[in-house]
C-alpha cells in the first residue's frame, strides 16, 4: 500500500480543476480572446430564454392578445356629441377623457362610460339595462363601446358594457376579457390614485388587443437572429486575427 500524500492529491485535484472546469468557464463567459463573442453568445441566450419562458407564459395575470385587429373605420356617426363619460366625481378627470380619446384613435371604436356615484344601490342586471339604453338614447350607430361602471367600498366595483355590432370585430370576447383584467388590475391597486384607475384600463386595453402575441415575439425572434448574426462575425473576425498571429511571428522569427 502506497503512501496517501494529502498535498500531493490536492494539488492534482486544483490542476485538474483549473485545466478543465475553470477554462470551460472561461471559455463560456468570455474570458481572454474570445470575451466579444461569449459576452453577446451570453445576451442571446437570455433573450431566447426570455422568449420561451416569458412571452409564451401569461405572467401578468393579463390574458393573452392572440388575435389581430384590424382599426375600424368610419363607423362611428360624425355627428357623435355625446363625450366620453357622464359627470361622476373623481373617477372622470381630463386625464380619462385624453385616455379614451387615445382609444379611440388606436381601435376606431369610440368608448363611453356611464360611471354611477359610489355606493349606489343598483343591480348588476340594472347596470346592463342601463349600459342598453344609454346606447340607444345617446348613439345612431353601431362603433360605440358602452360601459357602465360602480365603485362599492365594501363589494369591490361593477361593470357592465354594450358594444355595437361593428365595434365587436375589435371589442370581442378577448378584448373585453383583457378589458376585465385591467380593471381588475389597476382597482386592486391599492397605491394608484382613484383618478388613475379607468384612464390606464382604457391606455393599457387599447396597447394590448391592437398588439398581438405573435407579433412581439416576431420582434424578439429578429433581434435575435441580428445578435447572433453579429456574434458570428465578432467571432470570425477574431479567429481569422488568431490564424494569422502565428504567421507573422515566424516572419518575425525568420527574417528574409
Amino acid at each position: 500500500m502506497g503512501l496517501f500524500d494529502n498535498n500531493n492529491m490536492n494539488n492534482n485535484a486544483n490542476n485538474n480543476n483549473n485545466g478543465q472546469g475553470g477554462g470551460f468557464l472561461q471559455k463560456l463567459l468570455g474570458g481572454g480572446a474570445n470575451s466579444t463573442a461569449s459576452t453577446m453568445l451570453l445576451l442571446v441566450v437570455i433573450i431566447i430564454v426570455y422568449i420561451i419562458f416569458g412571452q409564451s407564459s401569461n405572467c401578468t395575470g393579463i390574458t393573452s392578445s392572440t388575435i389581430s385587429r384590424t382599426k375600424l373605420q368610419g363607423v362611428v356617426a360624425e355627428d357623435d356629441n355625446a363625450g366620453f363619460y357622464n359627470e361622476a366625481g373623481p373617477w372622470s378627470t381630463v386625464g380619462l377623457s385624453d385616455a379614451m380619446k387615445d382609444f379611440y384613435n388606436a381601435t376606431g371604436v369610440m368608448p363611453y362610460v356611464y360611471i354611477y356615484p359610489d355606493n349606489t344601490n343598483v343591480t348588476v342586471a340594472e347596470m346592463q339595462e342601463k349600459a342598453d339604453s344609454l346606447y340607444q338614447e345617446l348613439f345612431s350607430d353601431e362603433g360605440h363601446f358602452v360601459t357602465t361602471f360602480l365603485s362599492s367600498d365594501e363589494k369591490g366595483y361593477f361593470i357592465a358594457y354594450h358594444v355595437g355590432t361593428e365595434a365587436r370585430k375589435v371589442m370581442d370576447d378577448e378584448a373585453l376579457a383583457i378589458f376585465n383584467d385591467y380593471m381588475k388590475k389597476y382597482y386592486t391597486d391599492g397605491s394608484l390614485p382613484t383618478e388613475n384607475v379607468l384612464p390606464n384600463v382604457y391606455s393599457q386595453t387599447r396597447a394590448t388587443i391592437m398588439t398581438t402575441e405573435t407579433k412581439k415575439t416576431t420582434v424578439m425572434v429578429i433581434v435575435v437572429v441580428v445578435l447572433i448574426g453579429l456574434v458570428y462575425f465578432f467571432y470570425s473576425r477574431r479567429r481569422l486575427k488568431q490564424s494569422r498571429e502565428p504567421q507573422n511571428k515566424n516572419n518575425i522569427n525568420n527574417p528574409m
